[in-house]
């Protein structure tokens, strides 16, 4: 199982069913670049680092022990980039996120188990720069498990 620590939150998740995952998007990616003649050499070289970033992960998790640190793992789209390779990936937590959700994660607060969360969206900016914040809790919207927003743009 890996860990997903955020506050008075632990999600635990199979390492493999995110490993499973993670290879079947280095695959896509990998076809994609290889597949489609008509892409530029730049957009080529974008999808294989991020197939790469993919497999290096899937990587990880196979040899990752019980309680890994999944914080720890590193996927961005893109080319290399210093400030992203620091970890606690956006990607990775949505991933956990949408387990968590579907109820295939262990969800603790606070050291005891929890089955149920709340969610609330909170409107935010006005005209083309608004969107909505999003805050996945279990009793108190300012001690959430997961915290992100949606823009909703033209």
């Amino acid at each position: 199982m890996g860990l997903w620590t955020n506050g008075d939150y632990k999600i635990y998740v199979e390492l493999s069913v995110l490993e499973a995952d993670f290879r079947d998007v280095y695959k896509s990616y990998i076809n994609v670049s290889t597949n489609r003649k008509n892409m530029d050499t730049v957009t080529v070289n974008l999808y294989k680092a991020t197939a790469e970033r993919y497999l290096f992960v899937a990587e990880q998790l196979k040899v990752a022990k019980n309680g890994f640190d999944l914080r720890n793992l590193v996927i961005y789209f893109g080319l290399d980039n210093e400030q992203q390779n620091k970890g606690d990936s956006f990607i990775v937590e949505s991933y956990i996120r949408q387990l968590v959700e579907r109820g295939n994660a262990a969800l603790f607060y606070k050291g005891n188990r929890i089955f149920t969360l709340k969610k609330i969206m909170q409107l935010e900016g006005t005209g083309v720069g608004f969107g909505y914040e999003v805050r996945i809790y279990f009793d108190n919207a300012e001690n959430y498990a997961f915290k992100y927003y949606i823009h909703n743009n033209w």
